[in-house]
């Protein structure tokens, strides 16, 4: 019996192994499908010889390459000397320069490093690469400052450097540098030297970092700023001073400490389509200029401290599809125009507000919204049906309704029920307590009982063995076949 047992163990053994061999071979095979192949562009002669030791020095700053992406760069007798064979390297093809550094899985032109989880610094090394017009350093573990020597580069015109571990701040050497698109968001930096005029810049992402300060120097060539979740204080006086660009898309301030009002200048954002200044201080009433932006689809001033009727000024502004005044000190009626003039409609939010009076029936005209959001306001009356709400009634009622009695919210608790709950549990481990040392006084003090329960035990032992038997004797004669 024993040799039965051991043999069945055996077999249990090889079957586990041979299951692990199959998902070893399978997940080999498709972690070897999709390595991302190397770029082959090269150019035609051999790079220039600073700039494969700079790639060398850059290699030595990297303490983590989990993915091997460096490996061939080396300068052993066995591997080629001409770094533009590298992997993830090319040249140009005029000059042997090195033009761009692919070295993530994708197509991106330039990308350097990307997601590839690499941890350290950026060198100074940086400097060599004076042929580099687009470097890609995002997603990474990256730490330290930004080396100046970034800001030197005469050919940079993209810099992407986002969601890093970098700190210190933006130097002012940036006004001299001729970087077209700076994306250092989600970062840990803290300062914009106030001498850093971004004068050739038109894509500006510096969100979610820790900066502190006045708005920076902002180049009239901006069309796209996201300077949100920061700790950015004072006015908007400077959306009047020298950003004056017209072809202004996208502006981004929210989550920061602006305070004061919107000046009355928005006529000079004609084409902006993305306007988002919610959470922050403002206050007083949105300027009449508003209705100049023809162009606005998303606006946001949720959160702040605006007073006053709804806007009339929007009305002019057809194009938008969300419209964000939530929390904040609106009061009057909610006017009828929006069903009719704003027919883009797909999210309305007016929420915790002061708005008083009845939901237009005009509403039944938005056929594209999808989100409204009126609560925590002063509103009464019947809700349009068009609106096509379902489920139960609202709490409040019309005058000469008769007042609904709702059931409760389910996931609503209450007193009675939170004690009700506290003593089914107290009761069921109380019962559960009991019966168990029952039983085990019962096994230790009634011989005749526990001999009972042993037999029955060992019975159902020697059956499960007996089935697993049967079962691998007919298995080996169906494997025989």
């Amino acid at each position: 019996m024993s040799t039965m047992r051991n043999n069945i163990s055996h077999r249990l053994l090889y079957v586990v192994l041979f299951i692990s061999l199959l998902l070893v071979v399978y997940f080999t095979s498709t972690t070897a499908f999709y390595l991302p192949p190397a770029p082959t562009t090269r150019g035609v002669g051999k790079c220039i010889d600073n700039e494969r030791h700079a790639l060398l020095d850059f290699k030595a700053s990297i303490d983590r390459d989990p993915e091997g992406l460096l490996s061939t760069w080396r300068t052993h007798e066995e591997a080629t000397n001409d770094c533009c064979e590298w992997f993830g390297v090319t040249c140009s093809n005029q000059t042997g320069h090195i033009t761009g550094l692919y070295l993530s899985f994708g197509n991106l032109q330039g990308l350097y490093l990307y997601n590839s989880q690499i941890t350290g610094s950026l060198s100074n090394d940086i400097q060599n690469f004076s042929s580099l017009n687009f470097l890609e350093l995002s997603n990474n573990r990256l730490n330290g400052t930004i080396s100046e020597k970034v800001w030197q580069l005469p050919k940079l015109r993209s810099l992407y450097i986002s969601s890093n571990s970098l700190q210190g701040g933006v130097s002012k050497n940036i006004r001299n540098s001729k970087i077209w698109r700076i994306d250092v968001s989600n970062n840990s930096l803290q300062e914009v030297d106030s001498e850093a005029y971004m004068s050739k810049v038109k894509r500006i992402d510096m969100s979610s970092n820790n900066i502190y300060g006045t708005i920076p120097n902002i180049s009239s060539t901006v069309i796209w700023l996201d300077l949100s979740k920061n700790r950015f204080y004072g006015g908007l006086s400077f959306l009047c001073g020298n950003i004056v660009n017209r072809s202004l898309l996208f502006l981004d301030l929210s989550n920061n400490s602006l305070t004061g009002k919107i000046p009355d200048c928005l006529w000079n954002f004609k084409e902006l389509q993305i306007l988002n200044l919610g959470y922050n201080k403002l206050f007083g009433k949105i300027p009449t200029s508003v209705q100049l932006l023809k162009n606005l689809t998303e606006l946001y001033l949720n959160n702040n401290n605006f007073s006053g009727q709804f806007p009339l000024s929007l009305s002019s502004c057809t194009k938008l599809t969300l419209v964000d005044l939530g929390a904040n000190g609106f009061s009057g009626s909610v006017p009828f125009w929006i069903g009719e003039k704003l027919s883009s409609l797909y999210a309305f939010i007016l929420t915790s507000n002061n708005f008083s009076g009845t939901i237009p029936s005009q509403f039944c005209q938005l056929a594209y919204l999808r989100l409204l959001d009126l609560s925590k306001n002063k509103l009464y009356g019947a809700i349009p049906a068009c609106i096509g709400l379902c489920g139960l009634p609202v709490s409040k009622y019309c005058p000469g309704d008769k007042e609904l009695q709702l059931p409760p919210i389910l996931g609503e608790n209450n007193g009675d029920d939170d004690k009700e709950n506290i003593w089914f549990y107290i009761g069921g481990a109380i019962g559960f307590a009991i019966g168990f040392w029952t039983v085990c006084i019962v096994l230790l003090v009634y011989n005749p009982g526990r001999h009972a329960f042993f037999h029955f035990m060992n019975t159902l032992e020697s059956w499960i063995y007996v089935k697993v038997m049967v079962f691998f004797s007919k298995l080996q004669r169906i494997t025989r076949r």
